[in-house]
This record gives structure tokens, sequence and C-alpha cells, in this order.
């Protein structure tokens, strides 16, 4: 897969703990800091503006998938006969987990999952400021703020120095965030948030 996932920060939590090469990527990028290849912000790990430039490159000139030299950074088992695999699969986003070469019904299929991914989006992009704002009261309500509709990423609303409002490691960080939403009943996601999404998904799925 040429596709490289934007993180949010509780799955990042969990992911940087499972011992695969994969895994051991992303804990890099995360004690290192922002690099070249992926941004590290309060809102998890994803690919800089210049790596998400060629994934759009690719896609529109037919190379999604085919170019060896932009697969997925937490890939595994590469070269071998079963790979290459996930290796953050557990704790992969919401577009690894509902992209599917051929859907079931065809189009049908590929609008039920495009609004589960959707769903499943939101409700990433809701926690991930859920627990920031948990973590980090401090930072305000000002800077606090859902992105709007021309934001591209989660993470736009949010400067870099607001790492300084932390004390501890970006690991530590993470695996806070983890703690809280793991802690959540699936009444308290929802009052997170909302519920109109979930009830779209329901009727497309009818």
């Amino acid at each position: 897969c040429t596709y490289f996932p934007n993180v949010p920060n509780y799955l990042v939590g969990r992911a940087i703990d499972v011992d695969t090469p994969g895994a051991r990527v992303m804990l890099g990028y995360v004690e290192s800091g922002t690099s070249s290849e992926a941004n590290v912000t309060l809102h998890g790990v994803a690919p800089t503006g210049k790596r998400s430039g060629l994934y759009d490159l690719i896609g529109s000139t037919g190379g999604f998938g085919r170019d060896p030299d932009l697969l997925c950074p937490y890939a595994i088992e590469v070269g071998t006969r079963e790979g290459p695999l996930c290796g953050i699969w557990e704790h992969r986003n919401s577009v690894c987990s509902t992209y599917f070469c051929k859907h079931v019904n065809g189009g049908s299929g590929r609008h039920l999952w495009m609004a589960i991914r959707n769903l499943f989006r939101h409700i990433e992009s809701s926690l991930s400021w859920w627990a920031i704002a948990q973590l980090m009261p401090e930072l305000g309500p000002l800077l606090l703020r859902p992105p709007t509709q021309q934001e591209e990423r989660i993470d736009s609303a949010l400067s870099p120095e607001a790492w300084t409002y932390w004390s501890g490691t970006r690991a530590d960080f993470y695996r806070a965030c983890s703690e809280k939403v793991e802690a959540l009943s699936w009444e308290e996601v929802v009052s997170v948030v909302g519920f109109k999404a979930a009830l779209y998904v329901e009727e497309v799925h009818a």
C-alpha cells in the first residue's frame, strides 16, 4: 500500500508499543519529532505535505499501490510471500480500516464504506481534540477549536509550540491520550462526537 496514514494521538499511543518493525518506525518518528517524512503533533503522526503531495500525484497517474518507493513506512514482511503486511494493524486509522480494492455490490458497497470511513474520521478527529483538552486544558478554547471545512488536516489548528505545554515525552503524551480514550464508554464517545453521523451511516446501510 502506498498510503501513508494519518494516525490520531490515541491510536499512536498504542501503536508505538507494538513489537513490529513498522511500529518501531512510528516510535522513531515520535522520538525524533517532525521530520521530512512525518509531522508529529498533538493530534498524532501524519505524513508531511510533501509526502501527501506525492500520494496525490501517484493517485492521479494510476500509480497507487504500484510504486515500491512509496510503500507505507509501517509495512512489514516486505519481500515475503505473505507480505507486505501492516505493522500497526490493530491500531490502523479510519482510511486503512475501511478501504477495499473491490467492494461487494459495487457502487452501493463503496457508498456504504465511504460513509463508515467518514464516521470513523469524525470520531478520530473529535476524540483527538477531546484527549488534548483533557490533558492540556491550559491551551484554552481558542486554540482547541475544531478545523474548518477548508482545513484538510486535523492538526492544522495547532502550532508546533503547543508541545511546550506538555512536560513529558511525546510518547508519554500519546500513551496518556490512549488511556483517556480507552476509558470512555460508547455513550460517552457519542456525547463527544455527536449522534447525527452514526444515524447517517444507518441510513446509508438501509
